[in-house]
């Protein structure tokens, strides 16, 4: 029996932080070979921190999984993935629309699935890049929502970084900007918190560290 639960890291909300069902999947580890789990969610880091696969006071500690990574497809995988998906499901593929398509919504294989999905029911390349737009955006505002509601200065950085103020410096300055305050040990631990929740990635040019974020609708709600 394969149990599969979604957007796992959000057990950790719950009244004991999870901890008794850490401890069903340590029982089912040990105790039913023919019982496994496939855990997965959006917030990688957090995910990581609510597992404690390291910590040796975890129920979880010293017992192997298997980690796979979704990255973001390629230019060249996300046009392939959905030519071969209409081709599936009997449709023939409009090369230039597709890349139109993907010129757009990027490498995101979420958002690519509902534009596939969206021109296999009705046909339409355009007006499946505009449902897909007008449904992910209303997906990001809700999640933002929910993320501002536990702190506006996540508001603050996201936005400093959507608008390519994007270095430690540079998001410090962006908040002097508004005439807000903020030490560095804060703004160390917002932008670790973004990076855990997947809505920051960290990259390495040079000599410093920049912040981008990685999803371009989020990118756009952003800059609104």
């Amino acid at each position: 029996m394969i149990l599969a639960v979604d957007e796992a890291q959000n057990l950790r909300l719950d009244g004991l932080g999870g901890f008794e069902f850490l401890n069903l999947l340590a029982y089912a580890y040990d105790h039913l070979p023919n019982v496994k789990f496939i855990l997965t969610g959006s917030e990688v880091g957090v995910l990581h921190d609510f597992l404690k696969l390291t910590d040796a006071d975890s129920p979880l500690f010293g017992r192997h999984t298997s980690e796979i990574m979704v990255q973001r497809f390629s230019r060249e995988d996300s046009i392939n993935f959905l030519i071969e998906g209409l081709t599936q499901v009997g449709i023939k593929p409009d090369k230039s629309r597709i890349e139109k398509a993907v010129d757009i919504l990027d490498g995101l294989v979420g958002y690519l699935v509902i534009f596939g999905y969206t021109v296999s029911q009705t046909g339409d390349y355009d007006g499946a890049i505009s449902e897909t737009l007008e449904s992910a955006e209303q997906l990001v505002r809700k999640e933002m929502e929910g993320l501002f509601e536990k702190s506006g200065n996540y508001r603050v950085v996201l936005e400093a970084v959507a608008h390519k103020m994007n270095t430690f410096s540079r998001i410090k300055q962006y908040f002097l900007m508004y005439s807000l305050s903020i030490n560095d040990r804060t703004l160390t631990n917002l932008l670790k918190a973004l990076v855990k929740y997947s809505y920051l990635e960290e990259r390495i040019e040079g000599r410093s560290k920049r912040y981008v974020i990685p999803d371009p609708i989020v990118e756009g709600v952003l800059s609104e």
